[in-house]
């Protein structure tokens, strides 16, 4: 199965490019809070913290979870038509790239989960503003549901097409205290990864079969262990 991913994800910021002077930043009224650019959220749930992100370039795609300090990441490329996906993934016990189908939902901000009347969408919310928000903002039914479980109120701010945001959960006797902050980056994808990045110790995948792991002691751009996956097709 092929790893769901946000529709453009890195680990790097890609900002977007600035509008013209005195002109507000294009923001497409069918912008989905999912077509991020680039998402980012860390996730405190009592005294556990899991920091994701992920991002596309426009030559491929990254991801990254830290759990528990220990850290997996996915770098998967962008094939050609008919030709088998390589994708390489990092971490210790050497993971399939499925490993981060669900990244998406590890990153999706509360906005995008709860239907918040003033922000179902991130065209709903004008440039330059900041929004307090809490159950108030659901509709009947779906606070209603909530009450029962807990009480929450976060904030969002918006500046171009950058959106940064903060929920607390406040956990009632049977529930978990969490806490939500996160940047969302929406735009073209304009920058490419640089092919040149070390990826020793990296594992190294092609249609979803583990190939090889790459060996720790020397630098191995990424560069090169592309060109050997398509040498091996030749």
């Amino acid at each position: 199965m092929k790893p769901r991913f946000l529709p453009i994800l890195s680990l790097a910021c890609l900002v977007p490019s600035p509008p013209a002077m005195g002109q507000a930043p294009s923001c497409p009224k069918e912008l989905r809070w999912q077509d991020a650019t680039y998402a980012q959220r860390t996730t405190k749930i009592n005294n556990k913290v899991i920091r994701a992100s992920a991002e596309r370039f426009t030559n491929l795609q990254v991801a990254e979870i830290v759990w528990n300090d220990e850290r997996t990441a996915l770098i998967s490329m962008d094939s050609p038509a008919g030709a088998d996906p390589i994708a390489l993934t990092f971490g210790a016990s050497r993971p399939v790239p499925d490993t981060f189908g669900e990244i998406a939902t590890v990153l999706e901000p509360p906005m995008a989960e709860l239907s918040f009347r003033r922000m179902q969408r991130p065209c709903d919310v004008a440039d330059g503003s900041r929004i307090e928000f809490d159950a108030h903002d659901l509709p009947a039914e779906i606070r209603d549901a909530l009450a029962r479980k807990s009480s929450f109120h976060g904030v969002l701010q918006r500046r171009g097409l950058e959106f940064v945001y903060a929920w607390t959960v406040d956990a009632y006797a049977a529930g978990e205290a969490s806490s939500w902050q996160g940047t969302l980056r929406y735009g073209r994808a304009t920058t490419a990864f640089d092919l040149s990045t070390d990826v020793q110790g990296w594992h190294v995948y092609r249609a979803g079969a583990f190939v090889k792991t790459i060996a720790v002691g020397a630098p191995m751009p990424l560069s090169a262990v592309l060109k050997e996956m398509r040498d091996r097709l030749r």
